[in-house]
């Protein structure tokens, strides 16, 4: 799988899971705890797509280069 496929899976997911927190929410009404779960759910989703905007616009990472230094004394 490619990034961009393992990101939209990710986005799907969160999706689903705050469809299911929206029909908790309904059921078991708007407390403290239902509030922190679909806030903490939507920040997920903001995340996911903060990445997905990230791997847009980012060029892969290169590998430094990397220095020999000799062992020998210098001044």
């Amino acid at each position: 799988m490619s990034v961009h496929d393992d990101l939209a899976s990710a986005q799907r997911a969160l999706e689903d899971l705050l469809r299911s927190v929206g029909r908790l929410e309904h059921r078991l009404g708007n407390g403290p705890e239902m509030r922190r779960v679909r806030i903490d759910a939507q920040h997920l989703r903001d995340s996911v797509a903060l990445l997905r905007e990230a791997s847009r616009s980012s060029t892969p990472a290169q590998r430094p280069t990397l220095v020999t230094l000799s062992d020998t004394p210098y001044d």
